[in-house]
């Protein structure tokens, strides 16, 4: 697809939450790093934006978990979000433990 990763934000979560609306996203940063499947790298755009209303999963997406930062198990959570990109909004004072 030809979209910025703004297009593709707005259009994946249209895809796979129904139920909600969002405010203006506001871009976080760029990370690289392995992914679940052994030998595999991914690159995530990271953004943040407000949801208004009750987020349903659908198409792809199976459930929703709400996941604290103050949870001593990040054992079921992607690499990349364990590894990289909770450290990094932790320390950079977006996400409170």
């Amino acid at each position: 697809r030809d979209e910025t990763p703004v297009q593709a934000l707005i259009r994946e979560l249209d895809e796979e939450l129904s139920g909600v609306s969002f405010g203006e996203p506001r871009f976080l940063g760029t990370y690289q790093h392995r992914a679940a499947e052994a030998g595999q790298r991914i690159t995530v755009e990271l953004f943040t934006a407000e949801l208004q209303g009750n987020p349903v999963p659908c198409s792809e997406i199976e459930e929703i978990v709400w996941f604290s930062c103050e949870s001593d198990d990040w054992s079921e959570l992607a690499p990349s979000l364990r590894e990289k990109i909770f450290p990094d909004l932790l320390t950079r004072g977006i996400l409170q433990a």
